[in-house]
């Protein structure tokens, strides 16, 4: 009787197991949604593999002849700094000079395009004081997604300290919806 209750502890300790997978030689968990968890940050499999390849390259230069990182210390150096080469690909930060180049540049020309409307004949009763209305509601709707995009970005940028890798890709899936005029 007892032997039969510790292998049905046996059976269910394997099944409440926590699966891992392997990078550089550690073993991460893997979480219910699929993803790895690394220091905190969740990464995909995609992800995981841009890691590895990564590490390799760090462990390139650590091993190099003549590199200043002592040998026993290659390893460390390899995961850590590959994995900070990476969280940079997805960082807010990494991003403002490409979106602070893109977003004010975009927003200034709606602002350009309204202001230019100022002669337009808004007084006339018939269809040109209606699509004059209809461009400028137009206008002023472009002009609130692409102040909320950069609402957005700014505030990714401002969280990045306290957030983590998936919470930078999440966030950017919802910046791409919102430059889509989609609310998220």
């Amino acid at each position: 009787m007892a032997t039969r209750s510790v292998s049905k502890k046996s059976r269910a300790a394997r099944r409440t197991r926590t699966r891992t997978v392997k990078i550089d030689g550690l073993h991460y968990p893997i979480g219910r949604d699929g993803l790895v968890e690394v220091d905190g940050h969740r990464l995909s499999k995609r992800q995981v593999e841009q890691l590895e390849g990564l590490i390799a390259d760090r462990r390139r230069i650590a091993e190099k002849p003549g590199s200043l990182i002592r040998e026993w210390d290659a390893d460390n150096y390899a995961r850590s700094v590959g994995l900070q080469d990476l969280l940079y690909r997805y960082a807010p930060r990494a991003k403002a000079k490409e979106r602070l180049g893109t977003l004010p540049l975009e927003l200034s020309r709606t602002v350009l395009s309204i202001g230019s409307l100022r002669e337009f004949l808004f007084f006339d009763e018939g269809t040109v004081g209606e699509h004059g209305c209809a461009l400028l509601q137009s206008l002023v709707g472009d002009a609130e997604s692409q102040l909320a995009s950069l609402r957005h970005f700014v505030d990714s940028m401002a969280m990045q300290r306290s957030t983590k890798l998936h919470d930078w890709v999440a966030r950017e899936q919802e910046f791409e919806r919102l430059g889509k005029g989609v609310q998220p």
